[in-house]
């Protein structure tokens, strides 16, 4: 059975392109921070699952790339057009561009070195952010036992 279009990897392509646009300029219609990324993270979560079921997982992730850098190309450029709007409208935008353009300036800063930068990427940490320690939960049992005891 010949595939139609709708049903191409092209077409999960083009897909994810439009919700990132779409997603993007939505949430920052909505003139609020959590609604930027509430708006970014359910087109893109639409995109990736519709993708994820029809064309595969490989597609799927090639498709958020797609949507992410389409959100990104929006996003430079409301940023750059209109700064004031998007400190209020982007969570911590002050404080990353301000360390951006000291680094810009510099060369130096937190990311200087590269290899220092994958690796704090690759941990899921920002820079100055303290390592957790790891603790065991307690099981829901152990905690019903705890709470029935003290009664």
């Amino acid at each position: 059975m010949p595939a139609t279009w709708a049903t191409t990897p092209a077409y999960f392509l083009v897909f994810a392109f439009l919700c990132g646009a779409v997603g993007f300029r939505l949430g920052w219609r909505f003139h609020h921070r959590v609604a930027l990324l509430a708006a970014q993270s359910a087109f893109g979560w639409m995109a990736f699952l519709l993708a994820w079921a029809m064309v595969g997982t490989g597609w799927a992730a090639v498709g958020q790339r797609v949507g992410a850098r389409n959100d990104g190309h929006f996003g430079v450029r409301s940023f750059s057009a209109t700064p004031a709007e998007a400190d209020e409208r982007v969570i911590r935008a002050a404080a990353y561009r301000a360390s951006m353009l000291r680094w810009l300036e510099s060369g130096e800063g937190p990311d200087a070195h590269p290899r220092a930068i994958l690796l704090r990427h690759a941990r899921g940490r920002p820079s100055g952010t303290p390592r957790r320690r790891w603790r065991p939960r307690t099981s829901p049992r152990s905690r019903w036992a705890r709470i029935s005891s003290t009664r």
